[in-house]
């Protein structure tokens, strides 16, 4: 464990959240086309995509853990904190690259799914679960 990993993981959740946006664009056009068949399919990939994303989340949370011991960060801190603490090198300016990747996602993500949820709801499907704060690197909710 280490940085590296964590590296790696923040590029996998930053690729499973721009597949999980073009999945809630497909579903917003789906929704709106007369086929429930379709929309019910493209709501299902969505859910699928948020429970990956969950299961990314907490593998973050591990990695982000193991290389905040290994910088002698407080244990627990989150990934918001851990580039204070990051060795003289790149480190800290990627780790701000990523939670800002991460973020600025996850708001769009949220965007996205407000913008399904009467259409969601409309056509008789079961409420998606929430985007954020699941994906939330600082702590905070998005603002907008």
């Amino acid at each position: 464990m280490g940085i590296h990993e964590l590296s790696a993981t923040l590029w996998r959740e930053r690729a499973a959240l721009e597949l999980l946006l073009r999945g809630l664009a497909q579903a917003t056009v789906r929704l709106s086309s007369s086929d429930p068949g379709e929309a019910r399919a493209s709501v299902d990939e969505v859910r699928a995509s948020i429970d990956d994303l969950k299961s990314m989340t907490l593998l973050r949370i591990v990695d982000t853990a193991a290389t905040a011991d290994e910088w002698g960060a407080p244990e627990r801190c989150p990934l918001a904190e851990l580039e204070v603490y990051a060795p003289s090198g790149p480190w800290s300016a990627i780790l701000a690259a990523h939670r800002e990747a991460i973020d600025d996602l996850a708001r769009e993500n949220v965007r996205l799914q407000d913008h399904i949820r009467h259409p969601v709801e409309d056509a008789g499907l079961e409420p998606l679960a929430p985007c954020w704060p699941a994906w939330a690197t600082t702590g905070t909710a998005p603002a907008g």
